[in-house]
């Protein structure tokens, strides 16, 4: 069995960085006084900024595999790990 790392893209123009790949780090559960609990991608994007998207909110990204993403190293002084690219 063979697995690989999944990544996030936001797919609707209102979502956060929409078409920018992210590494889905983890699954959490949101909660707060006027929010439901509600199950969250933990997401990590390029630039180390983390965002939580709804899982339920699946017409809104797809969900594609590290060996769809290639990576392109960026010069470290922009303060930028990597680029992903859909490939």
């Amino acid at each position: 069995m063979e697995y690989s790392t999944a990544f996030y893209i936001g797919t609707h123009d209102n979502s956060f960085r929409s078409g920018e790949p992210a590494k889905i780090m983890g699954v959490k559960i949101l909660f707060g006084d006027r929010l439901e609990d509600r199950p969250c991608f933990e997401l990590e994007y390029a630039d180390g900024a983390i965002d939580y998207s709804p899982i339920c909110d699946y017409e809104n990204y797809k969900i594609v595999s590290g060996d769809k993403i290639s990576k392109k190293y960026i010069i470290p002084q922009n303060k930028i790990k990597w680029c992903f690219y859909v490939v």
